[in-house]
């Protein structure tokens, strides 16, 4: 699991596709789902709940999303001090 994966995670919450998140992120479906899977696979529970017709979050996405985004926020401002 890297940076750039928890990166793939948040736009897939905030778009609920995978196609459109990785479109935003210019790169292909294929490689952000298989982010998505890797994070999973490290947290060992499926944060997306998915169907023919839609994504959601999950219950274990509902919680681990609020601290993906604290992780990151904190990462980025590690970085620019």
């Amino acid at each position: 699991m890297t940076i750039d994966d928890l990166k793939v995670i948040l736009k897939v919450a905030e778009f609920r596709s995978i196609t459109a998140a990785a479109a935003s992120l210019d790169m292909r479906t294929a490689t952000a789902s298989a982010a998505v899977k890797r994070v999973e696979s490290a947290l060992g529970v499926e944060l997306f709940v998915r169907t023919t017709r839609q994504l959601r979050l999950s219950s274990a996405g509902e919680k681990y999303l609020p601290q993906c985004e604290q992780a990151l926020h904190m990462l980025e401002q590690a970085r620019h001090n």
